[in-house]
C-alpha cells in the first residue's frame, strides 16, 4: 500500500514565534505518520523572505526522501500578489531542489516522481501554476501555461505509465472561478486531465472540499490550510483501489 498525506499552504513566517502552530502540525504528522509520503500544495511560505524559505527547509527536513511539492503564488512574490524571480530561485534553492532534485523556476516543466512498492505504482507529477504577474488584476491568479499542459499530456499518454496510478498537484484551485484567485486555464488543464487521473490534489482557497467521481476524475481533493488543522487528508493506494480520508495529526481542535 502507499499512503499519501495532503498538506497545502503551511505559510511559514520569518519569526520562529509565528511559526509554532506549523512546527507544532509538522511534528505531529512526523510522529505519527513515519511511513507516509507528504505531499504539500504550495504556499510554503508567506511573503517570500529568504528567512521564511530557510525556516520552512529546516521544519521539512524531517520529511527528506518522502516529500514532493509544487509552489505557490506566496512562495514566488512579496504577500502572494505579484511573481518576483528572486522569490521564485529562493523557493528552488531551500525547497524543490534539497527535497526533490528539480527546480521550477527554469521552466514550467512538470515534476514527475514515481512511487512504488512490489504491488503499487503511483506517478505523481507536480506542476508549477504560478503565474509571471504583469497586472494588479493579476492578483493571486495561476496558470499553468501551454508548454506545461502540453507536457503534461504527453507524460499522461506515455505508454510506460499506463499501468501507474496518477495524481496530479498543483497550488491553484482549477475549479474557482474567482477573479482573483482563478486558475486562468483551468478548463483547459481539465480537458488534458479529465478521464486519464485518478486524483488531482490542489490548495490556495483555504478550504477542504472533496468531489468523489467529479468530472470524470476518481477523486478531486482541495486542501484546506493544514497549520492547526484537527486533521488531514490521506490518499491511500492498494491493488489500484484508492480510498481518501482525513485522519488525526494528533492536535485538538
Amino acid at each position: 500500500m502507499i499512503r499519501i498525506l495532503h498538506l497545502s499552504d503551511l505559510h511559514f513566517h520569518r519569526s520562529e514565534s509565528d511559526n509554532v502552530i506549523i512546527l507544532t502540525t509538522l511534528e505531529q504528522i512526523a510522529s505519527n505518520y513515519p511511513q507516509h509520503h507528504i505531499l504539500i500544495t504550495g504556499d510554503i511560505t508567506d511573503d517570500g523572505h529568504e528567512t521564511q524559505y530557510q525556516n520552512a527547509q529546516s521544519a521539512l527536513e524531517r520529511f527528506r526522501g518522502r516529500l514532493s511539492l509544487v509552489p505557490g503564488n506566496h512562495d514566488y512574490g512579496p504577500f502572494g500578489n505579484f511573481y518576483d524571480e528572486t522569490c521564485a530561485t529562493l523557493f528552488d534553492r531551500y525547497l524543490a531542489i534539497p527535497f526533490q532534485n528539480a527546480p521550477f523556476a527554469e521552466g514550467s516543466v512538470p515534476i514527475a516522481n514515481t512511487l512504488e512498492t512490489a504491488s503499487e505504482k503511483v506517478l505523481l507529477i507536480g506542476l508549477n501554476s504560478t503565474l509571471r504577474t504583469v497586472a494588479p488584476f493579476d492578483f493571486a491568479c495561476g496558470e499553468v501555461g501551454g508548454a506545461q499542459r502540453a507536457m503534461l499530456a504527453e507524460l499522461l499518454s506515455n505508454p510506460a505509465n499506463q499501468d501507474c496510478i496518477k495524481i496530479v498537484a498543483l497550488h491553484h484551485h482549477p475549479l474557482y472561478h474567482h477573479p482573483f484567485f482563478r486558475l486562468l486555464d483551468g478548463d483547459d488543464l481539465m480537458r488534458i486531465v479529465v478521464g486519464r487521473i485518478e486524483v488531482l490534489a490542489f490548495g490556495h482557497k483555504h478550504v477542504a472540499a472533496l468531489w468523489p467521481g467529479g468530472a470524470g476524475i476518481p477523486w478531486i481533493v482541495a486542501a484546506e490550510n493544514s497549520p492547526g488543522r484537527a486533521t488531514v487528508r490521506e490518499i491511500a493506494v492498494e491493488k489500484r483501489r484508492i480510498e481518501v480520508r482525513d485522519v488525526p495529526v494528533g492536535i485538538s481542535p
